[in-house]
């Protein structure tokens, strides 16, 4: 964690720590155990409640029940949104007290570099998965009675979406990629080989996808993105380029979702992906390297 040397400048190369060990500094040493037993509970109470109201949507799609039109209340959309942060937050503050920040987020210096790695992270975590949506949704239209089991969120103003979107980017985050890196990191303290590695990344893929199962089908294209997010993590640390992109991506489908055509749907997401990939580009163009979209193997 301590004195690693910094690699090249590219957007994805925080020089990201192979392992977690128990901390030098006193305070760390004292809270090290107990906060990263705060953080598993947090973490295993965020995702039962996620799974817990998962479930009845995705018993409905299995079944080809899904239910397409599920409204809920702005003031529902907060209390869900105040809930989902404030373990994200207690889980994040237990693994700070535990860990040093290095081990937990790759600090961008300079703080400039934010904005087009998140850019960057969206191109690959997320763009996939708009593509993959976009090609089942054509594919399922084609299938008599395949849409029963394609399910989705609740529908809630836009307020109350937008919420939703921040809350779920910054704790889906903490409590999927974070949390597990972390406390297995402390457990198994040899670098991980090629299985391992494997291993884990389909652990915190399966972690992730575990509380979108209401989608019935429409988790399928979800697949790529839970993939990437475990990889990019695992191997830069670069967690608020994650919470970013993620919760950019959750706003732009709520606002598509808005439309009653499909047609202007995709449009409307075409044209934020596009964007969204110039922007990155230009900042790949800008950075005059070619390490800049290598994420450092730990």
């Amino acid at each position: 964690m301590e004195g690693q040397p910094e690699g090249p400048a590219g957007l994805l190369d925080p020089a990201a720590p192979t392992t977690v060990t128990i901390p030098g500094d006193s305070r760390q040493r004292m809270f090290h155990v107990p906060g990263l037993v705060l953080a598993a509970a947090v973490a295993a109470m965020y995702l039962f409640l996620e799974i817990s109201f998962a479930l009845p949507g995705a018993a409905a799609a299995a079944g080809g029940h899904a239910v397409a039109d599920v409204h809920a209340s702005n003031r529902q959309a907060f209390a869900a949104a105040f809930a989902w942060t404030m373990m994200g937050a207690m889980c994040l503050a237990a693994l700070a007290a535990a860990e040093p920040w290095s081990a937990i987020s790759a600090p961008l210096r300079p703080a400039s570099r934010l904005l087009p790695t998140a850019a960057v992270v969206f191109c690959l975590a997320e763009l996939p998965t708009v593509v993959l949506s976009a090609v089942q949704h054509w594919t399922l239209d084609r299938l008599p009675g395949a849409g029963s089991y394609l399910g989705g969120a609740a529908q809630t103003p836009v307020l109350g979406s937008v919420t939703e979107s921040i809350a779920a980017g910054f704790s889906e985050e903490v409590v999927v990629l974070a949390g597990p890196v972390l406390l297995l990191r402390a457990v198994w303290r040899r670098p991980l080989g090629p299985v391992g590695r494997g291993c884990l990344i389909t652990v915190l893929a399966a972690l992730r996808l575990s509380y979108h199962v209401e989608y019935g089908l429409g988790v399928l294209p979800l697949l790529p993105w839970a993939i990437a997010c475990a990889l990019i993590y695992e191997r830069s640390r670069a967690l608020i380029p994650l919470m970013i992109a993620h919760a950019v991506y959750d706003v732009v489908v709520t606002m598509a979702n808005r439309v009653d055509s499909y047609t202007q749907e995709t449009l409307i997401l075409a044209v934020a992906c596009a964007v969204v990939a110039v922007y990155a580009l230009l900042s790949l163009r800008q950075a005059r390297t070619a390490d800049s979209l290598l994420l450092p193997r730990g």
